[in-house]
């Protein structure tokens, strides 16, 4: 193997090396973006979980208010 055929060599070899890290930094931008949608839809599922116990519990205030006021 001559002087140039090497060069080629690493350069051919440098080239698919630079697609990877460009492959893979594209994966960790989209595993990015997921973790920032997933992280919204558990912020929301917290502020619906949040006005459901506040609902039941106004409904249980009410209720026992009712039964107390009944007697």
């Amino acid at each position: 193997m001559t002087c140039c055929d090497k060069h080629i060599a690493h350069v051919e070899h440098f080239e698919r090396l630079d697609k990877r890290v460009g492959d893979l930094e594209e994966r960790d931008f989209e595993k990015t973006q997921l973790i920032a949608r997933m992280d919204a839809i558990l912020s929301q599922l917290q502020r619906l979980y949040w006005a459901i116990v506040t609902s039941c519990a106004a409904a249980l205030v009410t209720a026992l208010f009712a039964v107390i006021t009944s007697r």
